[in-house]
């Protein structure tokens, strides 16, 4: 088990919530529309990666990860999810109008940076040694 123990995805939408009370006006704008499709679709993408690995997408309960998954959006993050995640609340500060969407999302990085991946990348490193070392020299964490 790691340290966090709130689900990312939950925390995602807890800030963009909290993003929404601070504003409570909805803009649609182009460039939102393509931060939320453009994330979505990164998120849908690493989720199906887990899928065709055959293991666990599941970041507090890490017993079922079974193997490294290297391939799609994994080539290019080692966090595709999250790095998902923290544009998909970047969105909220075109959504909602307001510099507040800005600093959450900042937030939410950091805090997932140092409570889920951090801990998540000790876990894998214990896990698969050198495999994993590897990897991380040659696929970055965030982009």
């Amino acid at each position: 088990m790691l340290q966090m123990k709130v689900p990312p995805m939950l925390l995602l939408v807890l800030c963009y919530f909290l993003v929404y009370l601070q504003s409570r006006q909805i803009y649609f704008s182009f460039t939102a529309l393509v931060l939320i499709s453009s994330s979505s679709a990164l998120m849908l993408a690493a989720a199906f990666q887990f899928k065709l690995n055959k293991t666990s997408p599941n970041p507090i309960n890490t017993q079922r990860v079974s193997n490294i998954i290297q391939t799609g959006a994994f080539k290019l993050s080692r966090n595709p999810i999250y790095l998902g995640a923290f544009i998909f609340l970047l969105s909220s500060a075109f959504v909602f109008r307001t510099v507040f969407g800005f600093f959450v999302s900042v937030l939410f990085s950091l805090f997932l940076n140092q409570f889920q991946i951090k801990p998540e990348e000790a876990f894998l490193k214990g896990k698969f040694g050198k495999e994993y070392e590897d990897y991380c020299q040659r696929v970055r964490r965030w982009i």
